[in-house]
């Protein structure tokens, strides 16, 4: 630390004030000025010490003191301050603010700042204050939902969930199937304990798990039924992933019956216990027939919205359980770019939006929209943000881990994206919100 010398002027000033208050002069007076060939730096030593905004910049520059993602701190509140102009140096206590549009960061310092003769006033030490008071708001009540219900996974890294799938919640606990290995597929939950293992290369075959009533995992899993096409079958596994059931069109856990499923064959369906076997014949036309919770009322005059036409830029459609909102796969007229993107019944691209690709998340009915595009090929995990169908953001940026499986990454941290509606809430929604739309 450079030595604190006074300048001869501002110590001559000094010297002068001091003989006048002990010759008994004048009170109330107008301070000596100091004289015209007196360096600038007299004025510099009598300006107060560096208010909020030299602060804020102050602070910006200090790497130890950084918000995530070098967001900047934009507010300055100064709690207290001991300035001694004796010894040069100005100790601040402040509450400072930052962040993005989603989040709003709120920070307790301690600053020591030093004056010196060359270069003025210098932050030389910055101290946390106050820790216990720090803050991290998510600031759009919209977004909350989606923030606020996020599962963290503090025990796997990104690199850890390259291959893996949300499975569900079960009595309070998140599990996701992970492949570890070229066949091994291991279940784990949310705090990182591993439930099994099986031989399996694909952990997105098991698509959901359940308890027996004696307290014995089930998982379902799906096969393709023809290699040539694109339909499946289903079976139910024990908790050591050996098959128990019969191959059907479809299995899911029954709402409201722990431990019974729900099978589906030919259009029909049916319940099925934990061991395997069929209670009820499979004949009913639908499901909620079997089930004791309601099914979600839809608009008085709900109607499918039929797949359209491929027509424009749009090459391929796919069909969702979201009414009226369709994935497509786009090409520019000359053929020279391809992308993807999210479409109403008029073949038209939903967002109005400056993108590379964009999907849709069917757990959340949101749009998964990727600013750089997606490399399908090399492994890379890319950001993306979700949008809702009305063309809001809704979240801080993501990574991609395994997104349309529900496992994304934020600030290095992975977490599950939560489910905000049923199926049938979901396809509700959307067509309430695709009826108010003009698709023509």
């Amino acid at each position: 630390m450079k030595a604190h010398t006074v300048p001869a002027a501002l110590l001559g000033c000094t010297l002068c004030l001091s003989l006048l208050a002990g010759c008994g002069g004048p009170s109330g007076g107008s301070a000596p000025q100091p004289e015209a060939s007196a360096p600038a730096l007299v004025s510099t030593w009598l300006e107060v010490p560096p208010k909020e905004g030299q602060i804020l910049a102050d602070l910006n520059n200090w790497e130890e003191a950084a918000l995530p993602d070098q967001m900047p701190y934009t507010g300055c509140e100064v709690i207290k301050r001991q300035s001694n102009p004796e010894d040069k140096e100005d100790i601040v206590y402040c509450s400072v603010t930052g962040g993005e549009q989603f989040r709003q960061f709120t920070r307790q310092y301690q600053l020591l700042y030093i004056f010196y003769d060359e270069g003025g006033w210098i932050l030389e030490e910055v101290t946390p204050y106050r820790e216990e008071d720090w803050q991290e708001l998510y600031l759009d009540a919209e977004g909350n939902d989606i923030m606020e219900s996020i599962i963290w996974l503090d025990s796997f890294s990104p690199s850890d969930l390259t291959v893996s799938t949300y499975l569900g919640e079960v009595n309070g606990c998140h599990y996701l199937c992970v492949r570890e290995g070229y066949d091994t597929t291991v279940v784990y939950d949310h705090t990182g304990f591993p439930v099994m293992r099986m031989a399996l290369s694909n952990p997105t075959q098991i698509s959901d798990i359940s308890l027996a009533p004696d307290g014995t995992f089930r998982f379902i899993q799906w096969i393709r039924s023809d290699p040539s096409t694109y339909e499946h079958s289903y079976l139910l596994l024990d908790e050591r992933g050996n098959r128990i059931s019969q191959a059907y069109d479809y299995i899911r856990p029954a709402e409201g019956i722990p431990g019974s499923f729900v099978v589906e064959q030919d259009g029909l369906y049916g319940l099925m216990d934990s061991s395997g076997t069929l209670t009820t014949d499979i004949t009913y036309t639908d499901r909620y027939d079997l089930l004791p919770v309601e099914r979600p009322s839809p608009p008085a005059d709900y109607q499918e919205i039929p797949v359209p036409e491929a027509t424009g830029n749009v090459k391929r459609l796919f069909s969702s359980t979201i009414n009226g909102v369709f994935n497509a796969t786009m090409e520019s007229p000359d053929g020279t770019r391809a992308w993807v993107d999210v479409v109403g019944p008029d073949c038209q691209p939903i967002l109005d939006l400056d993108y590379q690709d964009a999907e849709l998340n069917y757990e959340n009915r949101m749009i998964m929209v990727y600013p750089e595009g997606i490399n399908y090929d090399s492994g890379v995990t890319e950001p993306f943000q979700l949008y809702d169908l009305n063309g809001n953001c809704r979240t801080p940026v993501f990574t991609d881990i395994n997104a349309n499986m529900g496992i994304i990454a934020y600030e290095g941290r992975c977490c599950l994206l939560p489910t905000i509606a049923t199926e049938e809430e979901i396809s509700y929604f959307t067509y309430e919100w695709a009826a108010e739309q003009n698709f023509t």
